[in-house]
């Protein structure tokens, strides 16, 4: 679960309300406090930056793209890759047929295709929503229908998937070019927020905002950039350091997961300084206390898919 935001202005003369774009980046932030990120269009050009951390503790950093016509915003919620490594963090920033676009994603991926199709698509990060985005000149639409190309690599994706099990066909997605925004849906949220100065993204509804249709990639093209300087990039945020908390996981080794036939269905009692990480990488199902970023709510949802491939028991 990951939060999506962001604006484009609907006509010339109008630029982002900073002040709106954080309400609706806070919003996002709730579903993601892991690490954030923006881009935006600057003289034709599509810039990236990203940070870990959580988004509500670094607000300042919107003030980057303070007169620009087009944004898009993620808030990370990490099921592959730490968010620690920056790299693993969105906005992704892809190239296909010499243009360069930024990509933000909300979903999963079948574990299986991101597995079997990483290394021969090219993957740089250890973000399993690049393989969207790396898929997409395979699926047969070329890079001026990037809006189908996105929703068709994921179809294809999850089909490849289905070969050994269901994986989870809901994502949002939005794609920034230089001269165009694509946004794409299914299942999960995405509402546009209409307002004097332009039109609002969020994952959440900030204020009377309608959902996205799912029938269709949806673009808008972008009016052009009129700024002749740019803002230096935010400065990384850093966290404050944090004690160990007094709170015990439960860690399953499963067959499932080890590829060990021979292993058995065992149990380990395990202190974890992030218990969302933790159970990124090592399967765990966790009642952390409701201070840390990793809510009671966030575990209990990610101990579903973990559960549709691991068989588990509460220890004793």
């Amino acid at each position: 679960m990951c939060g999506l935001f962001g604006y484009f202005a609907t006509e010339e003369g109008k630029t982002v309300d900073l002040d709106f774009l954080k309400e609706c980046g806070t919003r996002a932030a709730t579903r993601g406090g892991q690490a954030h990120g923006l881009a935006q269009v600057y003289k034709g050009e599509v810039k990236g930056w990203r940070s870990p951390g959580d988004l509500e503790d670094n607000l300042d950093c919107i003030d980057w793209v303070a007169g620009a016509t087009a944004v898009i915003g993620h808030t990370r919620y990490s099921t592959s890759g730490p968010a620690s490594i920056n790299n693993n963090n969105q906005p992704l920033m892809v190239s296909w047929d010499k243009t360069k676009y930024a990509f933000v994603h909300n979903g999963t991926l079948s574990a299986t295709a991101w597995r079997e199709l990483k290394k021969e698509n090219k993957c740089k990060t250890d973000c399993d929503s690049e393989l969207i985005a790396r898929y997409a000149p395979c699926t047969g639409f070329t890079a001026d229908n990037l809006g189908s190309a996105l929703r068709a690599s994921i179809t294809q994706l999850e089909q490849h998937g289905r070969q050994y099990r269901a994986c989870n066909p809901s994502y949002a997605m939005l794609a920034l070019l230089p001269k165009r925004l694509y946004m794409v849906r299914e299942g999960n949220p995405l509402y546009l927020m209409h307002r004097p100065e332009g039109t609002y993204l969020c994952s959440i509804d900030v204020e009377n905002g309608k959902p996205l249709d799912v029938e269709r990639a949806w673009y808008f093209d972008t009016i052009p950039d009129t700024r002749t300087s740019l803002p230096g990039d935010p400065k990384q945020y850093k966290p404050k350091p944090k004690t160990a908390p007094s709170h015990t996981a439960w860690y399953v080794k499963s067959s499932e997961i080890t590829g060990d036939p021979k292993e058995k269905n065992l149990m380990e009692v395990k202190e974890a300084m992030d218990p969302v990480e933790w159970a990124v990488y090592n399967g765990l199902i966790a009642t952390p206390p409701t201070d840390l970023h990793g809510t009671r709510r966030d575990l209990a949802e990610l101990a579903v898919v973990i559960a549709e491939f691991m068989r588990w028991e509460e220890p004793v």
